[in-house]
Parts: structure tokens; sequence; C-alpha cells
């Protein structure tokens, strides 16, 4: 049982005490129990519960040995017969035990963990303080790991790319598999190395905000906002979840017991950056504002989060009408998490993303390659050769130009259409594209970005870009996981809903930016698009 918080964790021990087994209570935490002020009267609960309570602290290994020897040594005759009489005569409340044993200092009237949560639990200092916070994780994270990611790059490339090409071309193997292997997948394993630092940085951040009790109070926090918009704080747990991936956080939605709170909510998930994400945020702000990175990542979050409440609010209106449920949880005490559980937490949250992210990547990359080789003949005479990817790209970029994609970006919207199967993939999709011989380049990361600032010729058409990447259709694993778990037509109408307003967003975005002549045109198809969009949604019955 956890000490410090000793009245919840009775009602499982009262359970198992009705079984009338051999039972030992350890009492976890005690390490805690001083500093949060208290007293534990353990010869009091050992006599009220009439088994052995033995006080340890799994954290700093202090009673272990104690615990060792009762379990090898306890008469269990004798606690049989103790529990008998006290399953009989324990006519008190859970309550009344707690304060029978536990005692609080008369001096420390209020906790740590209360004088901490006076501040952040304020209903005007609470949300600008999350908002801080987050902006220092990304921020710190991006500017901690720039020193690595060379490094990365260049070692990992040495080893997958350039040292296994020379090695390949000792056995004078056919130049398709020098480039299916150097390329395809060298190449793939030195883009994947590049988001190792930032990732790992972020997933760090992201475990000590965990693990010192702060995200329970984002749920709480944020509560209120989550009933303005129709939905019960129960639902901002998915949604935390959702930063990670939209899969489990689509399956997460199961605990909300009402229907209404569970489809809402699944519907506004995709607006929460997932983790595949990140690594295109990360190469798109290191390449055009390598000053600002951090703030633009954070950003990026938030909006998606603004356009989740906004879209909250107006499905409220118009299809989930009904009244949210309540929300209760409870807040752990504030503690200093330990090096090795932050390093743990990481450790499992990278080596997913590694292995997850890197298949995928890889796999598009290898494809890719693979079909950039293939080449038709444009012109006989000539002599002139085009790829089949540049072909079918070139003939659907007008769909995007209203956003700032040119027929010459067409790598652009290649990279979109991987994104569908995952959104790393849009990485791998970019890595492709715009180098063919990386044993050939001396600066990969600065080759990159000229590439990059080719194509994208302001930042305008950068920020629309990605505005049209944080809002678009989730890939297929997530539209999957949503038929399974709301229906088809109800993903169906999700996909149309996210890609269309990612486009609108992006367009109205692009075109206030530059102000063209064409900007009015733009502005109205946009805003006619969109009322489409929400008038299909109240002929909808989503439920």
């Amino acid at each position: 049982m956890d000490v410090t918080n000793l009245e919840r964790n009775l009602y499982l021990t009262m359970q198992l005490l009705e079984f009338k087994k051999p039972m030992i209570v350890c009492l976890n935490m005690i390490d805690l129990v001083e500093k949060a002020g208290l007293s534990v009267d353990i010869k009091q609960l050992q006599e009220t519960l009439g088994c052995p309570v033995i006080p340890i602290s799994a954290l700093k290994k202090t009673g272990l040995d104690i615990l060792k020897k009762h379990i090898i040594s306890e008469d269990k005759t004798d606690f049989i017969s103790k529990i008998n009489i006290n399953i009989d005569t324990l006519s008190f409340s859970i309550k009344e035990i707690v304060g029978e044993v536990i005692k609080r200092n008369p001096i420390d009237k209020y906790t740590f963990s209360d004088r901490i949560d006076k501040f952040l639990l304020h209903p005007f200092i609470g949300i600008p303080a999350f908002i801080f916070v987050i902006y220092l994780l990304f921020a710190f994270s991006i500017t901690l790991s720039k020193p690595f990611i060379d490094f990365f790059d260049i070692f990992f490339g040495g080893i997958f790319v350039e040292g296994f090409r020379v090695l390949l071309e000792k056995f004078s193997l056919p130049f398709w598999i020098v480039t299916f292997l150097a390329d395809g997948i060298g190449g793939g394993l030195q883009t994947i190395s590049t988001f190792i630092p930032p990732i790992f940085f972020i997933f760090l951040f992201l475990s000590f905000l965990e693990d010192c009790g702060y995200m329970a109070r984002v749920a709480f926090t944020m509560d209120k906002f989550m009933h303005w918009i129709g939905l019960s704080g129960k639902s901002i747990i998915p949604m935390i979840v959702g930063f990670g991936c939209t899969v489990p956080a689509i399956m997460a939605t199961r605990t909300l017991e009402n229907k209404q709170d569970r489809m809402m909510t699944i519907m506004l998930l995709p607006f929460f950056s997932c983790g595949a994400k990140i690594p295109v945020y990360i190469m798109f702000s290191v390449y055009f504002f390598p000053e600002r990175a951090g703030l633009v990542i954070f950003l990026l979050y938030f909006t998606g989060i603004f356009l989740a409440l906004i879209t909250g609010q107006i499905l409220k209106r118009i299809t989930f009408k009904n009244k949210p449920a309540d929300f209760v949880m409870e807040l752990p005490n504030y503690r200093l998490p330990t090096f090795n559980g932050l390093f743990i937490h990481s450790w499992i949250r990278l080596k997913s993303f590694i292995w997850r992210a890197g298949k995928i990547i890889v796999f598009v990359i290898i494809l890719l390659t693979m079909i950039n080789a293939i080449t038709i003949r444009k012109n006989i005479e000539q002599g002139e050769e085009e790829t089949i990817s540049h072909i079918v790209s070139q003939k659907i970029a007008p769909v995007f130009s209203p956003m700032g994609i040119d027929s010459d970006n067409w790598g652009a919207v290649v990279g979109l259409f991987a994104g569908l199967f995952a959104k790393e993939a849009i990485v791998g999709a970019f890595e492709t594209l715009y180098i063919e011989n990386k044993d050939e380049i001396d600066n990969y990361d600065s080759t990159m970005q000229n590439e990059h600032q080719k194509r994208f010729k302001n930042i305008h058409q950068v920020i629309a870009y990605l505005l049209f990447i944080l809002i678009y259709s989730p890939c297929v694993a997530a539209v999957a996981t949503a038929i399974k778990e709301a229906g088809t037509k109800f993903a169906l109408v999700q996909v149309i809903y996210l890609t269309v307003l990612a486009w609108v967003v992006a367009v109205l975005y692009y075109n206030i930016a530059i102000i063209s002549p064409l900007t009015p045109l733009w502005i109205l198809i946009s805003l006619v698009l969109l009322s489409g969009i929400f008038v299909m949604f109240s002929k909808i019955n989503l439920m």
C-alpha cells in the first residue's frame, strides 16, 4: 500500500482480507512519511488488520530484508485465527482506520504538494503555466539535441551508407543491389539516427513531467476546457496518450462510459500531434527556423490543440449535444523522479519509436528509391527521361498550388501521400527524392537544407505545408482503429473533414500571408468548403 495515500489503498486490502488467506501488508514509500508531515502507528494498524504490516521503501530498498523474513516464517495458522476474529468484529469504516493510525503534524497543515498546487491548479495561472512548461520542453529538447544531431548523422552515415557501399562494391554486386542496400536500407538508418537525440530529450522531459505528478494536474486543469467543448475531463487521458500515438489513444477511449464522449474524443484525437510527426516538425524547423526550432514545434502543437477546441465547440452545437459525464480523479503527491526511472521510461519509448518508425521510414525509402529508379522516356529524340513518381506528382501538384506548393516542388506531394501510411514516412520521402548519391556528398545536412530551400521559396510555403501535415488524415493504422472503434461511416467522415480542413487552413494562411490578386477568390472557396463540411456534420448521425 502507498502509505501517503492509505485511505484509498485500504479499500483493496479490506477486500483481500475477506478471502481469509495469509497476507502481509507492505507500507511502501515510508521514506516520504516524514516529508509529508505524517506519522504512522504501525503497531495499531497491524493489530487492526490482524496481519503483519512491514514499512518499506522500494526506492531506497529499505525494509526488504524484514519483509523476506516474514514471508518465510509467518505462522499461517495463527493468521487465520486472527483474521476470523478481525473480519467479524471490524465494524468501523476504512476512513476510521486511517484516523486511528495516521497523524498529521499540526505545524504542517499543508503538504509540499498542496503548496505547489495552489499555484499550478489556480484557475487563471494553471493553463498559462502548462503552456510555458510545454514550451520549455520543446525549447530545451531542440537546444540540447543540436550538438548530437551532426555526430549521429556523420557517424551512422559513414557506417551504413558510405562504408556499406564500399563493402558491397568490393564484392562486385550489381548497381541496383548496392543502391537498394546502401541508399535504401543504409540511408533509412542514417535518417532515423538524426532524430534520436531530439526525440530522446522530448521523451526524457515528458517522463519527468509524468513521474513527478504534473501530468495528472494537467488533466485536472484542462477539465473546464473539456466541458467548454462538450467533453468530460476523462477525455484528456486519451488526448495525452495521443501525443505518443493516435492508435492507442483511440483505443483508450474505451474507458469513457458515455458514448458521445467516446465518439467526440476520437474525432478530436488527430489534432493532438503524435510522436510520428515529431521528425517532420524537427526536419523543417531545423532547416528553415534553426534559431527558433523549439518555438515552431511548440506553436504547431498548440495550433492543433486550438483547432481541436474550435472543432469541439462547433460539434457540440450541431452533432454532439448531450451533457458530458462528470470527471473525478486522484492527484498523486509530487515526487522527484529517480534517475534510473527516467532513463528506463525514455529508453522504452525511444526503442519503440526507433523500431516502429524505423521500419516504416526504411520501407518508404527503399520503395521510393526503387520507384525513382524506374524512368519513362519523355522525349525519344532528345533522350529525356522522367521518373514515374515525378510524372504522377506533377499531375496532382495543382491541387496544392493554392497553399504554395509549386509544380517543381513535386516531392512535397509525394511526401503527403507517403504520410498516409505513417507521418514519419514524409521524412523518408524527402530523403529519397532530394538526394540521390549520398556517398558523394561532403555535408549531408547542409545539402538537404539547400535542397529544401530550393523547393520551398519562402517561409509561408513551409508554414502552410506544416499546417497541412498537422491536420490532414491520420495514418492508415489510426483510420483502421477508428473504423473498429467507431464504425466505417464515422472514420470516413473524419478523414474527409480533417483533409478538407487541412487544405482550407493551409490555403487561408498562405493567401492571407502573401496577399495576391487571387487571395479573395481562395478565401471564398475555402469558406464555402468549410461550410459544406459542417453542413455534412449536421446531416449525418455519427452516434
